[in-house]
C-alpha cells in the first residue's frame, strides 16, 4: 500500500524526536517531523496527549498510600495539579 510505504520512507528520513525542536526551515516540530507551527494538532490528537498525561499522573500520584484513600473528587483536583506543576511540585505545594 503507498501510504504505507511513504510511512516507512517518513519515518527513515525525518527521524523520530519526541521533543519539540527547530527543523531545518526553522518551525517548531515533534514527532516524525510533524509542523506545529503551520498544521499544530487535531482535537483528537489533543484529546489522545490529554488522556495519555492524566493517566501518567494519575499513576504517579497511587504510588502515595494517601491518594488510593481519598474520594474521586480530590483524586482528580489532584491529578490537575500534577498536571500543572508536576508531582515533585505537587509534592512541595
Amino acid at each position: 500500500m503507498p501510504k504505507d510505504l511513504a510511512i516507512a520512507m517518513l519515518e527513515i528520513d525525518e527521524g523520530l524526536k519526541l521533543k519539540p525542536y527547530r527543523c531545518t526551515a526553522g518551525k517548531l516540530t515533534i514527532g516524525y517531523g510533524r509542523n506545529l507551527e503551520d498544521r499544530g494538532i487535531t482535537i483528537a490528537e489533543a484529546e489522545y496527549l490529554l488522556q495519555n498525561d492524566v493517566e501518567c499522573f494519575h499513576a504517579q500520584l497511587s504510588k502515595f498510600p494517601a491518594f488510593a484513600k481519598l474520594n474521586e473528587a480530590r483524586q482528580a483536583v489532584l491529578i490537575n495539579m500534577a498536571f500543572n506543576l508536576g508531582v515533585d511540585g505537587l509534592r512541595n505545594f
